[in-house]
Formats: C-alpha cells, sequence, structure tokens
C-alpha cells in the first residue's frame, strides 16, 4: 500500500473502498458457490436414476410429427379470394386519389402509357452468342481503328486501338 504526505492513502486505496470490494467479492463467491452446487445436484439426480427411466424407447412415433391441413374446396377457393382482394390501404390510397385528381383524372392516369415499358418492348432482345436467329432486330457494323500515331513502345507490344 503506498502511503502519500501526511500519512494519507490514495483515494482508490480508502478503508471504505477495500470493504466494499470485499463484500462484492463474497456475494460473487456466494452466487459460483450456489450455482455450482445447483448443477451437482441435478447431475446428483440423474446419476441415482434407473437406466430404465431414463432411456424409454417410443413405440407410437406419432408425437412430434405434424399432420398437414387438408383444405376443403370452400376452403381453397376462400384463400385465393382472400388473396385477391385489395387491401385496405390500396384502397384508402385509391380513395385519396379520387378525392385529389377526381374519377376523369384517375382514370386518364391509369390509362396513360408507361414509356419505360414501352421502351423495353422496343428494344427487343440482345443476342448474347450472336446466333443470327432474327432475334436481334439490329445489327451495327463496327469499324477497327489504329492509331498510328502512338510511338511504338518498348516491349513491342500493338499500338493503341480506339
Amino acid at each position: 500500500m503506498a502511503i502519500l504526505k501526511n500519512n494519507q492513502l490514495p483515494a482508490h486505496q480508502t478503508p471504505k473502498s477495500s470493504k466494499k470490494k470485499k463484500k462484492q467479492r463474497l456475494k460473487h463467491r456466494i452466487s459460483a458457490i450456489a450455482t455450482a452446487e445447483a448443477a451437482q445436484s441435478d447431475l446428483t439426480k440423474l446419476q441415482t436414476k434407473s437406466d430404465d427411466a431414463l432411456f424409454v424407447m417410443d413405440t407410437t412415433g406419432d408425437v412430434g410429427k405434424r399432420k398437414a391441413k387438408v383444405l376443403t374446396r370452400s376452403e381453397k377457393e376462400e384463400k385465393r379470394l382472400a388473396k385477391l382482394e385489395t387491401s385496405s390501404t390500396t384502397l384508402r390510397k385509391i380513395r385519396k386519389m379520387i378525392k385529389e385528381k377526381g374519377v376523369e383524372g384517375v382514370v386518364a392516369m391509369a390509362n396513360k402509357s408507361n414509356k419505360k415499358k414501352e421502351r423495353a418492348a422496343d428494344a427487343g432482345c440482345f443476342d448474347l452468342w450472336d446466333e443470327g436467329d432474327g432475334a436481334s432486330t439490329k445489327k451495327r457494323k463496327t469499324k477497327l481503328i489504329v492509331n498510328r500515331n502512338v510511338p511504338m513502345s518498348m516491349a513491342g507490344t500493338a499500338p493503341g486501338v480506339v
């Protein structure tokens, strides 16, 4: 223990704090002993049981299995219709749009063409392997341009291609 001027102890080594630490250590040790004793008692309970009581064969085998619920036609139809119903949030949004734009405005907005879908339909499909089966609508002509103004590299590689 370090002693400072005038026989005073440092702030972290006051007698009160050491008593608190002793109490905390004692509480910790007591709880550790209690948990160890509880684990030991559980172990002794299992060790004292006979093998017949511990190892029981399940002969029926139906306890853990879940049986699939068989739906009737009417229940299947109800389930299908429930999926097709519009949700309350969608209905709320539709009512709000009708209130803001009117019925004619909403119908016009619904009939308005979607430009993204039109562009995607016009683009056609890209033929990755260039099979030429008519799937690609446009064929591009490519032209190789060699820039001869670039000086030859020291390693002898080809000139830059643009």
